[in-house]
């Protein structure tokens, strides 16, 4: 087992994951957009935003943000995995218009990323994901009900 200090092992898989802490910064916002075509609206993890279709973008985005550290030294040597949603259930999408679902959720830093060797130092994660938007649907700003679940464990 590799050491941390000279006659202290490093901690295992176990202690690390009960160590791990997971805050969420920043909620994902897709922002405000016209449109009456379908289309999608995606937020990158870099934090870019794009759409496709004939739907015009705007407002305030963002990514979502979340600060991943350990609350003992050492757990860098163990990955940290991400657990993204696979979709997000369209009634948990609600604005002016009809619910909508957001999919293809994407990390930055990826799956299996290290955190930093030194107790509470925090790794940023984004999250960014993309929105699907129905025919005709109502232009405007929407948010979902409940933020969307991200889980991390070693």
């Amino acid at each position: 087992m590799p050491s941390l200090a000279k006659g202290k092992p490093s901690p295992t898989k176990k202690q690390c994951d009960d160590a791990l802490v997971a805050t969420t910064d920043v909620n994902l916002k897709f922002g405000t957009f016209e449109g009456t075509p379908a289309g999608t609206i995606t937020v990158s993890p870099l934090g870019g935003r794009s759409s496709s279709g004939l739907i015009f973008v705007g407002g305030i985005f963002s990514v979502a943000t979340f600060s991943v550290y350990s609350t003992i030294d050492g757990c860098n040597i163990h990955p940290v995995k991400i657990t993204l949603p696979k979709n997000n259930k369209p009634s948990d999408l609600t604005g002016v218009g009809t619910v909508m679902e957001a999919s293809s959720f994407t990390s930055d830093p990826a799956n299996n990323f290290a955190i930093d060797a030194s107790a509470n130092v925090s790794t940023q994660v984004n999250v960014g994901a993309t929105l699907t938007t129905n025919v005709l649907q109502a232009g405007g700003a929407y948010t979902t009900v409940t933020p969307f679940t991200v889980k991390f464990k070693y």
